[in-house]
C-alpha cells in the first residue's frame, strides 16, 4: 500500500543583524531574518506581520520576533500587543491610556521561563534574569516599521507618525519596538532578534498515515501551534466557540493518524526549546496533548455553540480515539508511562471561559456566556474525569476547568530521561502512536497541538497543595467550606491556610482608607503572591492587585502595609488598606473578594 510519509527535518534559525531605528538608513551588517524563521504566531488568517521587541540590553535574546495572522484589515498595534500579551504568559506588556490616546509603557520577558512575576507599578521584575524596561526618563520605547520578506543590517526603517491605536500592520510588515536611551541620537543598532519561543510545537519531524482512513485530514502542520478556540459546528456553519460537547473540526485543525495494514500510524512533533519537569509545573503535569474527543450531551444531538451552557447536559460519556503518547530528546531514543492518559481522550479542549460578567459580543450574535479565550499551557487537575458525571452541565465543567484549555496532560518525572538540563529531566521531541480500536482498524487519532506547561508562581505551587479548585462559586450553588468555615478561594485570596481559624480583625478606617488584619502563612508575603492566581480583591467590586503598590496610592485599591511576626507563638499577620472607593458614603466601604478563571 502506499503509505503518506512525510519527514521534515527542524528548521535552522537564521539569526539577524538588525537595523537601526534612526532616520538614517541603517549600518550595514550580515545576516537575515525571515517570516520563517518565527514560531510563536498569534492570530489566525491568510495576511501576516512580524512583531519584534528588543531590550537592547546586551544580553543573550533580548531581542525577539513573534508573528501575527489575521484577515481583511488587522486591528491596531495596542489591541494586537494586548492580545499577544494574553497569549504568551511569559510577556508582559504595559500601555497607558491618556487623553492622547495609547502609549507604550512596559515590556516583561519572562526570559528563564520559570514563571516570573513583573511589578508594572515599581517597574521591575522579581526574577534578575528576567528583561523589563520602561518609558521613563532614560529610556523610551520607540517604535518602526518596514514592509519587506526578511530583513538585514541594509534596510531602511520608517518611524510610525502615529501612536498604537494608529499603528495598523499590513501583509508584510515588520514592526519593531526598541528601547532606547534618550541620550545617544542617532540610535545604534539593536541587538540581534531571536524567535520568540513557542510553547507550542513548531515543526513537524516525521507523519506517517494512511490517506485512505484521513479523509483529508493528512495536513500534519495543524498539530503546530495554539490548539482550536473556534471550529465550524459542521461543514456549512461558520466558526463557534469550541467547546467540550463538539471537538475541533477541520483540515486545517486537527490532523488525523491512520494506521496502513502493516504499520501504525503516527506523529512527531519537536518543541524549539526544552520541555522541563519544573516543581512549579500545576499538579506537577509538564507537557499537554490536545485531540478533538468530546463529551456526548443529552439527547446526542451534535452541539451548535451557540447554546446556554447550563442547558447543555452531559450523558457521561467521551467519544475518544486514544492515541500513545512518548517523548524523547534527541528523537531518537523514546520513554512513555504505563500510568499515563492516552491522547485524543481527557480532558476535551474548551475555547472560551465561561465569563458571563465579560461575554465576548464578537464571538457570536447574542453571546452570554463566554469571555476571554482558555489557557492551553494551564492544565486541569489530574483527578480531573472523576469530577465529570451523568447529569453534569456544560456551564459546570467549564467552571472546573479553571481557565484552562482542556487537553490530556503528562508527568515527566518518573520518566527515566536524562537530568542534563539545569539537573532536571527534559525533552524536546513528542510522538503520538495511533492507538487504534481493534473492533475497527479504521479509528484513528486526531491531533491539534501540544503544549509546554507554564510553571506557576511560587503562591500558586503551595495553594494547590491545599485548597482544591473543583468548588469555585457559581450562581445558585452554596460553595463548599474548608475547615476553618470560609470557602476555599477566599482562603487562596488571603493567602490563609484553610485548617486555621481565620480572623479578620482590628478594622480602622482613618485618612480615607479601610485598615484590617489578617493571618498569613509566610513572612514575606506580598499582594504580589497572588498576582497571578486568578483571584481579585478590592472594595466595591474588581480590581486588579497589580495597580497596587506600597507608593501609590490609586482609588480603590488595596495596598500591603506590611506583614508582622507574633513573638510569642511566630504566626505572621499582613495588615491591608483600602482607599475610599470613589463615589461611596465616608463611612461606608464594603469588601470584595472574587474567583475567575
Amino acid at each position: 500500500m502506499n503509505k503518506c510519509l512525510r519527514v521534515l527535518s527542524a528548521a535552522a534559525i537564521a539569526l539577524p543583524c538588525w537595523l537601526g531605528f534612526a532616520p538614517e538608513f541603517a549600518s550595514a551588517s550580515t545576516g537575515s531574518f525571515t517570516f520563517d524563521d518565527i514560531h510563536y504566531w498569534v492570530g489566525e488568517g491568510t495576511n501576516k506581520a512580524a512583531i519584534v521587541i528588543d531590550w537592547n540590553n546586551g544580553r543573550p535574546g533580548s531581542s525577539i520576533a513573534y508573528g501575527y495572522r489575521w484577515n481583511g484589515t488587522a486591528t491596531n498595534m495596542a489591541k494586537i500587543l494586548r492580545e499577544l500579551d494574553a497569549e504568551d504568559r511569559r510577556l508582559r506588556v504595559g500601555i497607558s491610556q491618556g487623553s492622547w490616546g495609547s502609549s507604550m509603557d512596559d515590556f516583561g520577558y519572562d526570559s528563564n521561563g520559570d514563571g516570573g512575576a513583573f511589578d508594572f507599578t515599581g517597574r521591575m521584575t522579581t526574577d534578575p534574569e528576567d528583561f523589563m524596561s520602561s518609558s521613563g526618563a532614560t529610556y523610551y520605547w520607540s517604535s518602526a516599521h518596514i514592509t519587506a520578506p526578511e530583513v538585514s543590517g541594509n534596510d531602511s526603517w520608517g518611524y510610525f507618525g502615529v501612536g498604537l491605536d494608529g499603528q495598523v500592520p499590513t501583509n508584510g510588515q515588520w514592526i519593531a519596538y526598541k528601547n532606547v536611551d534618550w541620550n545617544i541620537w542617532p540610535s545604534p543598532p539593536p541587538s540581534l532578534p531571536v524567535a520568540a519561543e513557542s510553547p507550542y510545537g513548531f515543526n513537524i519531524v516525521e507523519f506517517e498515515s494512511d490517506p485512505l482512513f484521513t479523509l483529508g485530514y493528512d495536513f500534519p502542520e495543524a498539530a503546530l501551534g495554539r490548539p482550536s478556540s473556534e471550529t465550524p459546528a459542521n461543514v456549512f456553519s461558520p466558526s463557534v466557540p469550541l467547546n467540550l460537547t463538539m471537538g475541533a473540526y477541520g483540515v486545517d485543525k486537527v490532523v488525523s493518524i491512520a494506521d496502513f495494514d502493516d504499520s501504525r500510524g503516527y506523529i512527531t512533533i519537536e518543541f524549539d526549546h526544552p520541555v522541563v519537569d519544573d516543581p512549579n509545573n500545576p499538579w506537577g503535569l509538564d507537557f499537554i496533548v490536545f485531540g478533538n474527543a468530546f463529551y456526548r450531551a443529552r439527547g446526542e444531538t451534535y452541539m451548535t455553540g451557540f447554546e446556554n451552557p447550563t442547558n447543555v447536559v452531559i450523558n457521561g460519556s467521551l467519544v475518544a480515539e486514544p492515541g500513545f503518547v512518548e517523548v524523547s530528546q534527541d528523537g531518537v531514543t523514546w520513554f512513555t508511562s504505563d500510568t499515563w492518559l492516552h491522547a485524543d481522550s481527557f480532558a476535551p479542549t474548551l475555547g472560551y471561559k465561561l465569563d458571563p460578567a465579560n461575554a465576548n459580543p464578537a464571538l457570536f450574535a447574542g453571546n452570554k456566556w463566554w469571555g476571554a479565550k482558555t489557557d492551553p499551557t494551564y492544565p486541569v487537575p489530574p483527578w480531573g474525569e472523576e469530577s465529570i458525571a451523568p447529569g453534569t452541565n456544560l456551564a459546570q465543567i467549564a467552571t472546573w476547568y479553571n481557565g484552562s484549555a482542556g487537553g490530556a496532560a503528562f508527568d515527566i518525572s518518573s520518566l527515566n530521561l536524562p537530568a542534563t538540563h539545569n539537573g532536571r529531566k527534559w525533552f524536546k521531541y513528542v510522538r503520538i502512536t495511533n492507538n487504534a480500536n481493534p473492533d475497527d482498524p479504521s479509528s484513528s487519532c486526531e491531533i491539534d497541538a501540544v503544549a509546554d506547561v507554564y510553571p506557576d508562581t511560587p503562591y500558586g505551587v503551595y495553594a494547590k497543595e491545599l485548597y482544591a479548585w473543583t468548588e469555585l462559586p457559581s450562581k445558585g450553588r452554596k460553595t463548599a467550606l474548608a475547615a476553618n468555615g470560609r470557602p476555599n478561594f477566599v482562603n487562596f485570596a488571603l493567602g490563609e491556610d484553610p485548617a486555621a481559624t481565620l480572623e479578620i480583625s482590628d478594622f480602622v478606617v482613618r485618612d480615607g482608607r479601610l485598615w484590617f488584619s489578617f493571618p498569613v502563612w509566610k513572612a514575606d508575603w506580598n499582594i504580589n503572591d497572588i498576582l497571578e492566581s486568578g483571584i481579585e480583591f478590592g472594595p466595591r467590586g474588581k480590581y486588579d492587585l497589580a495597580a497596587a503598590s506600597f507608593a501609590n496610592i490609586t482609588k480603590g485599591f488595596a495596598r500591603l502595609e506590611g506583614v508582622a511576626t507574633n513573638a510569642v507563638d511566630g504566626t505572621y499577620t499582613a495588615t491591608i488598606s483600602i482607599e475610599e472607593p470613589a463615589r461611596a458614603k465616608k463611612a461606608f466601604f464594603s469588601l470584595g473578594i472574587s474567583a475567575e478563571e
